[in-house]
């Protein structure tokens, strides 16, 4: 069996995704103690804010991408038909973007919507 050629970089975005992800996970999390779910007005006004809707986005970026990369690795693992492989990781790659484009409508439609 080959390795894959592009496994050091696969390995790397895994690594450099969960780094990126800790800090903004910190942010959200926190930001979650200070607004209380039940205060609908106060956290539409909190994504409302350039600040945390680029925040949100690039929270759910990187989460879905690297949520990605992880499932892609197990689908390489485990599945060994070459085709069913192959249209499994289209299927979850297509899936992880069709999810951040829905969620960036979301948080622009919020960002923008007056209250």
């Amino acid at each position: 069996m080959a390795s894959n050629p592009h496994g050091s970089g696969h390995w790397r975005a895994q690594r450099l995704t969960a780094i990126a992800l800790f800090p903004l996970c910190l942010w959200f999390l926190s930001s979650l103690l200070v607004y209380s779910p039940s205060d609908y007005t106060a956290i539409v006004e909190w994504l409302k804010s350039p600040l945390t809707a680029t925040g949100m986005v690039l929270l759910i970026g990187l989460l879905l991408y690297h949520a990605q990369l992880g499932i892609q690795v197990v689908i390489e693992d485990y599945i060994h038909q070459s085709c069913l492989k192959a249209g499994l990781i289209y299927i979850v790659k297509g899936a992880a973007l069709s999810l951040f484009v829905f969620a960036c409508f979301c948080i622009l439609k919020i960002h923008f919507h007056p209250l």
